[in-house]
């Protein structure tokens, strides 16, 4: 007679969640940095993935879910993907003890809650830990009002991490922590200043919340989803120039046309890529890796905005590569 784990053999499975540029990668590392055999699934918009190169631990198993929201174009292989992993644990090819989940910003974390619950296989194999969203203090209200992706991930979190709050004044805070109480009661908030949180600690209290309460205690927003589309650009050369300085311009005229720009840049001189983050406007200060990912030296851009901003993104790309003089590159859409 084949044999189904028990609760405490169920590998854990936390979902990490939170739209465009609201930190959900800084959150990640802090909390590998805690320690643990995490397996990293990472889910990205778009063809070409960047966020596996920002992770400070080269040393986890990670698979990918790239070329679309797992909520829509991947939500089928992940059934399959979390299948695999399982018997690849169970042969010992794999080693993990909790999977962690990083969805695409802007994914409704639905369909993954749906996932782990209703897929019988996986429900008695995986035992869902909690949903933890991150909320950008500075866009977090205007991307909750205008985005349903948004106010989703808020309405399912078990715990409400609100991010960059470094970067806005006092007062700008406790708004938006009064409407994530008004949207999601039930969850814990907790400020995340400069990424740091108390993983363990929150995990655990989110993890005691009843699943099946969920539907009960929430709300949500319609799920009617927003058409986002996504455009990279690969650099198979050096970057030459003041590139910088050149980003930070276009990043300004384009303004809130474009939601989120990221890259992984090789500058010439610079030993080292240079990562490279803009929003609504403004770009961040840039972050030097101590390595290149897989030894993979090439520049990559990657921009996401709305599918009517299509042109917007196009015209990005091409004066980026001429104010910066680049050459032999390649797109994808």
């Amino acid at each position: 007679m084949r044999t189904v784990p028990g609760d405490a053999e169920r590998v854990p499975f936390l979902v990490l969640t939170g739209f465009l540029g609201s930190g959900k990668t800084t959150l990640l590392n802090r909390l590998l940095r805690e320690g643990g055999r995490w397996l990293v699934l990472m889910n990205e918009f778009g063809k070409e993935a960047l966020d596996q190169a920002l992770l400070e631990r080269q040393d986890i198993p990670l698979a990918l879910l790239s070329g679309g929201c797992v909520c829509c174009t991947v939500r089928g292989a992940l059934a399959p993907m979390l299948r695999n992993l399982h018997m690849s644990r169970s042969a010992g090819t794999v080693c993990f003890d909790g999977v962690v989940m990083e969805t695409s910003g802007v994914a409704d974390p639905g369909p993954v809650l749906d996932t782990l619950l209703q897929d019988r296989w996986l429900a008695a194999r995986y035992r869902l830990l909690a949903i933890v969203t991150a909320i950008d203090a500075q866009h977090g209200l205007e991307r909750i009002e205008n985005f349903p992706e948004a106010a989703r991930q808020v309405a399912l979190a078990d715990s409400l991490l609100i991010t960059k709050t470094d970067l806005v004044g006092p007062g700008a805070v406790e708004p938006l922590r009064q409407k994530l109480r008004q949207m999601n009661p039930a969850a814990e908030t907790v400020i995340a200043a400069h990424g740091e949180w108390e993983a363990n600690t929150l995990l655990v209290s989110s993890g005691t919340a009843p699943r099946k309460e969920l539907a009960r205690r929430l709300v949500l927003p319609a799920g009617g989803g927003t058409a986002f589309e996504s455009a990279a650009r690969v650099f198979n050369e050096p970057l030459r120039g003041d590139v910088l300085s050149v980003l930070d311009c276009l990043v300004a005229g384009v303004g809130h046309s474009l939601l989120r720009i990221k890259g992984v840049l090789e500058l010439e001189g610079e030993p080292c890529p240079v990562v490279v983050h803009a929003m609504a406007g403004h770009l961040y200060p840039c972050v030097r890796l101590a390595a290149w990912p897989e030894g993979k030296r090439r520049s990559r851009l990657v921009t996401i905005g709305l599918a009517a901003d299509r042109d917007v993104m196009r015209a990005f790309f091409n004066e980026f590569e001429r104010l910066a003089g680049c050459g032999n590159s390649s797109l994808q859409v």
